[in-house]
């Protein structure tokens, strides 16, 4: 409920409450003059000033968290009698009473008062009993019909005409059903209709049938409810608004029955029927006779196509007859072709290709238009010794095949990027008695050049196109020689180039080892002595010693 702000009188909640529960046999309605056949008798009746609206503008759609009201105001809300259709609305052109003989005003327009800053609000509070069941699906109903009018002066929202109907059960205190609205609020309105009168924008809904139904666990036997309907003119005081209601019951109006559209798809078009009571999109529910012969017509707005129906109809035309509640689904899918185009970036080469009969070869054929929407399947495929890097635009990552959702102009660019393997060279010293081996390996492209630690070696590596021809050139420093290649290339080969074709990771070993020169002494003569060398431990000791020949590097002077 509201929270109403003023004093006196105490604070009351300014709706209209309307309440009927469907059962098909009771033995009295469940509201107490829901045709208003006795003008208001049965309902509780309130009039306040409209001293603007409190708004949670967060809530989706925007609801009142309170109204201000003014004590005073002017009873102006009046039953209008007629047999069906026989009276007309002067701003809209809407006849009334809708069903049955009499239909409720809530507030008034202009001429009646309804825009001095009048709020009129009825309500009645009823207790659910076993009567009130509908056997045919075990719930509680609550049916009724409403047509608003509101004048659109362009106020701030706070200060417009409005107006509310809201469903409480008060034993459980939970709403059950709530439809409240301000003028020019068409964010929330797509339904309203627009008309000029007397040099004011009005906006309307044409009747609208409301079928609530409640299982047992929101509404039980015993259960107190109350319905509340409120209309109000601006805060300003110049500019009206006002509701008409008909036929409260817990049955549908004597002799009709409700028939819902509700169009789906992505596209858009209307419906209409025949009897005329639907105009869908802005009236899309209705009440026919019972037994009624119904026929709707779809009509594709330019840009779609009409797809078929669905619910109480699956064929057309459709013709449905209305000896029951019936929803029927009108499916509008557009039409209109969108491109899809795909470009390709990186510095490697591939192909793009959609999945069987989708038309995109790219290559040669790059773009291809589709009805929207589309989903289009796309492979990638890398060139040899290429990859794919990632999708962006249309499509994202990096996994082979992609989908796209074609729902106009889309682009979908893949990155192909060249692969690279690692080149590792191990540059080994093999040891002797002269020491380690030592040298260069120098490759060709420039990638590896790598000279030998004297200590432990050296170990090279560099990243290395897939595909490219590389030649390693060994080349041993002065006194050294080259051993060997080993591991994934050139395995033991002695020469000192080893060729290779960079289509996976290559590790290999280059091995240099000195370069052994023998210096051998021997002795004549007939007397005795003792030859060694200048090292700080000789390694020629010939005469007392036995070593009389040691290994040097070429060059060496000894």
């Amino acid at each position: 409920m509201f929270r109403h702000q003023f004093t006196p009188p105490p604070a009351l909640f300014i709706s209209l409450i309307l309440l009927l529960f469907n059962v098909q046999a009771h033995a009295a309605p469940l509201f107490t003059n829901g045709d208003f056949t006795a003008g208001f008798t049965g309902w509780t009746q309130s009039s306040y000033l409209n001293q603007r609206l409190v708004l949670d503008t967060s809530s989706n759609p925007i609801i009142p968290i309170s109204i201000n009201l003014g004590a005073g105001g002017n009873w102006i809300s009046q039953v209008i009698p007629g047999s069906p259709n026989s009276q007309t609305d002067v701003i809209t052109g809407i006849k009334f009473p809708k069903y049955g003989n009499y239909v409720a005003k809530i507030n008034g327009d202009n001429s009646e008062g309804g825009n001095r800053y009048n709020i009129n609000s009825i309500s009645q509070t009823v207790t659910v009993a076993n009567a009130d069941v509908d056997p045919a699906d075990n719930k509680i109903h609550v049916r009724f019909a409403w047509m608003a009018v509101l004048e659109d002066p362009a106020h701030p929202p706070t200060d417009q005409p409005f107006f509310r109907i809201e469903l409480k059960n008060i034993t459980k205190g939970t709403t059950l059903w709530n439809r409240f609205e301000y003028a020019g609020n068409r964010a929330n309105q797509p339904q309203w209709k627009t008309v000029n009168y007397q040099s004011s924008t009005w906006q309307y809904v044409d009747w609208t049938p409301a079928d609530l139904a409640f299982p047992t666990t929101a509404v039980a036997i015993g259960d107190q409810l109350s319905l509340e309907a409120t209309a109000a003119g601006c805060a300003q005081s110049a500019h009206a608004g006002y509701v008409y209601l008909s036929k409260f019951d817990s049955a549908a109006p004597t002799g009709y029955q409700v028939l819902t559209v509700t169009p789906q798809g992505t596209g858009s078009g209307t419906v209409t029927s025949s009897p005329a009571e639907i105009t869908c999109g802005s009236k899309c529910t209705g009440f026919f006779n019972d037994n009624a012969s119904v026929t709707l017509t779809a009509t594709p707005n330019s840009g779609s196509t009409f797809a078929g129906w669905s619910g109480a109809c699956t064929t057309t035309p459709c013709t449905v007859t209305m000896n029951a509640t019936k929803n029927v689904i009108a499916t509008f899918n557009a039409i209109s072709n969108n491109d899809l185009t795909i470009t390709k970036t990186g510095t490697a080469t591939g192909s793009v290709t959609s999945s069987s009969g989708d038309g995109i070869t790219c290559g040669s054929d790059c773009q291809q238009g589709y009805p929207s929407p589309k989903t289009v399947t796309l492979t990638a495929k890398p060139a040899s010794c290429a990859e794919l890097a990632q999708w962006s635009g249309g499509c994202s990552g990096a996994a082979q095949i992609c989908s796209v959702m074609v729902n106009g102009s889309t682009t979908v660019n893949a990155q192909f990027n060249p692969i690279t393997y690692g080149l590792t060279v191990n540059n080994l010293g093999q040891v002797n008695s002269l020491g380690a081996g030592s040298g260069r390996v120098v490759s060709n492209p420039t990638a590896i050049n790598c000279a030998t630690n004297p200590s432990n070696g050296a170990i090279c590596t560099d990243a290395v196109k897939c595909g490219q021809a590389i030649k390693l050139t060994a080349t041993p420093d002065s006194g050294h020689r080259f051993v060997k290649w080993t591991g994934d290339a050139c395995n033991n080969s002695t020469s000192t180039t080893c060729s290779l074709n960079m289509n996976k990771a290559v590790s290999l070993t280059a091995t240099f080892a000195p370069i052994a020169q023998t210096l051998k002494v021997g002795k004549s003569g007939t007397g005795q002595g003792v030859v060694t060398s200048g090292e700080s431990t000789p390694l020629i000791n010939c005469g007392t010693g036995t070593a009389c020949q040691a290994d040097y590097l070429p060059n060496t002077v000894v």
